[in-house]
């Protein structure tokens, strides 16, 4: 995924503050994206502030402000669902089932030129995305055109649901739909 903006200028700012209670949070959360090879540390010139929200489970969540950024970046034109047709798709079916894509949007690669623009601040700290990061304007649709393109060829796959007339072929489903996960 590449990011294109209307300015040659870097987008710098500085980090906010954070509780002192969240900061050994913060770091041991950066640690686990290190480890998972999801952000790297940064020289960049671009530098969006980032901060904790604390999640039901008592965990840190980095969130970064790319507001900035955003609005500096050119929309991308891939359309979503509409959720009428959605609702359509789903009539004739009598069986649901669900598939979390947890964290889908790291396990889209960033382009070279993009890793660099993706650049945050923390009181302690300078990183970057190496993978798609959420929060940037662009991420919704460049993530739903992946989705698209991996399931289009599955009739029974219908806006990250699995639809059936009956419970026997959701095994068969979820079969094709972990193939092909594993090779996109």
């Amino acid at each position: 995924m590449d990011i294109k903006l209307n300015t040659e200028n870097p987008i710098t700012m500085k980090p906010y503050n954070i509780h002192p209670r969240l900061i050994n949070s913060m770091k041991e959360e950066i640690d686990r994206l290190l480890r998972l090879n999801i952000i790297r540390p940064s020289t960049s010139y671009f530098s969006s502030p980032a901060f904790p929200i604390m999640k039901k489970n008592q965990k840190v969540r980095l969130v970064v402000d790319y507001r900035k950024i955003s609005k500096a970046t050119k929309k991308i034109a891939h359309p979503f669902p509409s959720i009428i047709d959605c609702l359509l798709d789903l009539k004739d079916s009598a069986v649901y089932s669900t598939l979390d894509l947890n964290n889908g949007y790291y396990q889209i690669p960033l382009s070279n030129s993009a890793i660099p623009k993706t650049g945050f601040v923390l009181p302690f700290g300078h990183w970057e995305f190496l993978r798609l990061p959420f929060g940037l304007t662009n991420a919704p649709k460049i993530f739903q055109k992946i989705i698209n393109q991996a399931f289009s060829s599955f009739e029974f796959v219908k806006i990250f649901q699995m639809t059936s007339s009956s419970s026997v072929e959701i095994p068969k489903s979820m079969k094709c739909i972990s193939k092909k996960l594993s090779k996109n």
